[in-house]
């Protein structure tokens, strides 16, 4: 007499109790665990390549040698356009691009790393496009450097995150915040004048002033398709599950 393998009971299935809410809180703990240490990861490397990209302003000078150059360039150095943000021409340049860079990318701590990573090349390409359409000339003369473009997109994407996120007081001071970067960029790409520019005393060389305005908006453009990308991805797979029913 052939012997019956024991069927599960479609009841038994329909019945499967569902992941306990311990151990689903802490995988969420661990992935948030997760994220932090990447983002720590990523603030330390940007640490690591503003030192070894501003260790010439130990002796008075700026490091003319990752600077962007459209001569340098087209002669093959290609590597002054991923490392020419990092360049600053004074301590000061360095002390005030560096913090609101840091403290802007902090404030992305919501966003995968891939996306926040994306939106600095993004933003930095937008602002290089950006200063070589309206200021070729200084740009081929004096060459371009700092992070102040790539900042000012990243303050636009904080400020559209805290939108998206936040409700009643929080929802105000993100609209505001993006009002006022845009509205400082706009600014600066009409008059060409860097605002505020009197209370830096020539301590960050000939700002590039449109190049501002590039930044913000290569991280509008960036922050757009990260935003369309993830409702691609929610639509796809909430499909199976109508499909299912």
């Amino acid at each position: 007499m052939a012997a019956q393998v024991a069927q599960p009971s479609p009841l038994n299935k329909m019945t499967a109790s569902p992941l306990p809410a311990s151990r689903l809180l802490h995988s969420h703990s661990e992935q948030k665990r997760f994220r932090l240490a990447l983002l720590h990861m990523e603030l330390l490397v940007a640490v690591l390549l503003l030192v070894a990209a501003n260790f010439t302003l130990l002796e008075r000078r700026c490091n003319t040698a990752l600077l962007f150059l459209p001569s340098m360039v087209l002669d093959g150095e290609w590597w002054r356009i991923l490392l020419h943000p990092f360049v600053h021409v004074s301590w000061y340049h360095l002390l005030l691009d560096a913090t609101a860079f840091l403290l802007l990318y902090t404030e992305l701590r919501t966003l995968s790393s891939l996306q926040r990573i994306g939106a600095v090349f993004v933003a930095g390409l937008g602002s290089l496009l950006a200063g070589l359409f309206f200021d070729s000339d200084i740009i081929a003369q004096q060459g371009l450097c700092g992070l102040s473009g790539i900042a000012h997109g990243l303050m636009a994407i904080a400020a559209l995150e805290t939108i998206r996120s936040g409700r009643g007081i929080l929802f105000g001071i993100g609209c505001a915040s993006l009002l006022l970067v845009v509205a400082k960029c706009l600014t600066e790409a009409i008059t060409g004048n860097v605002v505020f520019d009197f209370l830096h005393a020539d301590r960050i060389g000939s700002p590039v002033a449109v190049s501002h305005a590039g930044g913000v908006l290569g991280a509008l453009i960036a922050w757009l398709l990260c935003s369309m990308g993830q409702c691609s991805e929610g639509l796809s797979m909430v499909k199976p599950e109508a499909d299912r029913r």
